[in-house]
């Protein structure tokens, strides 16, 4: 999901109903996508601990563009595994 390319504003779509499916089953509920004039954000919560401390979690569900491509030594998308 490459969030600056408008050609995969589709597939920021789907990494986010894909993001909301997993929030269910780790067993958050109130799983939704909201949209926001840009990229969407995915909202869950459990509230079922009462008297215990709010924790927010932000983080991203996309990367950057990988070009240009002749400046990687292996391919951008794939694990690797260096220095140990």
């Amino acid at each position: 999901s490459i969030s600056t390319l408008p050609e995969h504003e589709g597939d920021m779509r789907r990494a986010a109903d894909w993001v909301s499916k997993r929030c269910g089953e780790a067993g958050l509920e109130n799983m939704e996508v909201m949209e926001t004039g840009a990229q969407p954000i995915v909202y869950c919560d459990h509230m079922h601990a009462p008297g215990a401390p709010t924790v927010l979690v932000y983080a991203h569900y996309d990367v950057q563009p990988a070009d240009p491509f002749e400046l990687w030594d292996h391919e951008p998308f794939e694990a690797r595994h260096r220095n140990g």
